[in-house]
C-alpha cells in the first residue's frame, strides 16, 4: 500500500460531541489520499471510543492516547507518526467542505507553499463576532509577508518544514500557531 498524500492530525481533550461532525466532514472529502491521526490528551469523556467507531470508516486511521495534556505535545506526537508527504493539523471542532482537502492541497501545490493556514468562516455567528473575524483576518493577510502567524485550527505543513523548525514548541501553552508560522517563516 502506498503512502498517503496527506496525514491529518486531529487533537483531542473532550470532544465526543465535536470530533464525531469534523469524521463526518472527512469521510465525505472528495480527496481521499490521507490518513488521520486521532491523538487524544487524556480525555475522561468518550471521545476515544467514538474515535474507534469512526476507524473502520478510513484506510488508514490511528488512534494515539496520551496520559498528558498538551496542544503542542499532541500536535507533535501524531506528527512523529504521520506518514503523509504534507501534513494537516485540525482542531476538533473544525468543519470542512467536501471539496476542502482537494482545493487546498491544490492550493499548496500551485504556490509551491510548504506551510499554509486557512482563514475560517464567520458564516452564522452574530454580527459583532463576524466584524471582530473579519478585522482579525485583515490583519493576518495584511502583515503575512513581514509578520505570518497562523490558526493552529486548520493548518498545513510538510514533514521537513515541522522537523527543521523543531515541532510545535511544546512550552508554549498560548499561541503556539503564531510560534510555528514565525519559525516556518525564518526557516
Amino acid at each position: 500500500m502506498t503512502a498517503p498524500k496527506l496525514s491529518i492530525v486531529i487533537i483531542t481533550l473532550n470532544e465526543a460531541k465535536r470530533l464525531p461532525l469534523l469524521l463526518d466532514d472527512l469521510k465525505l472529502q472528495t480527496f481521499t489520499g490521507f490518513e488521520i491521526i486521532h491523538v487524544d490528551s487524556n480525555s475522561d469523556d468518550e471521545t476515544v471510543a467514538i474515535s474507534r467507531q469512526y476507524a473502520a470508516d478510513f484506510n488508514h486511521y490511528q488512534t494515539i492516547e496520551m496520559t498528558c495534556q498538551g496542544v503542542s505535545l499532541g500536535r507533535n506526537t501524531g506528527a512523529r507518526a504521520a506518514k503523509g508527504k504534507r501534513l494537516l493539523f485540525l482542531d476538533a471542532d473544525t468543519r470542512l467542505a467536501p471539496n476542502f482537502l482537494m482545493n487546498s492541497l491544490r492550493e499548496l501545490d500551485t504556490h509551491n507553499s510548504d506551510v499554509g493556514i486557512v482563514l475560517m468562516s464567520s458564516k452564522g455567528l452574530p454580527w459583532h463576532h463576524a466584524l471582530g473575524y473579519k478585522a482579525f483576518y485583515l490583519g493576518i493577510r495584511a502583515t503575512t509577508h513581514f509578520f505570518p502567524t497562523a490558526i493552529g485550527a486548520c493548518l498545513f505543513s510538510t514533514p521537513s518544514v515541522h522537523e527543521a523548525i523543531g515541532g510545535f514548541d511544546e512550552n508554549i501553552t498560548l499561541c503556539e500557531d503564531r510560534n510555528y508560522a514565525l519559525k516556518a517563516f525564518k526557516t
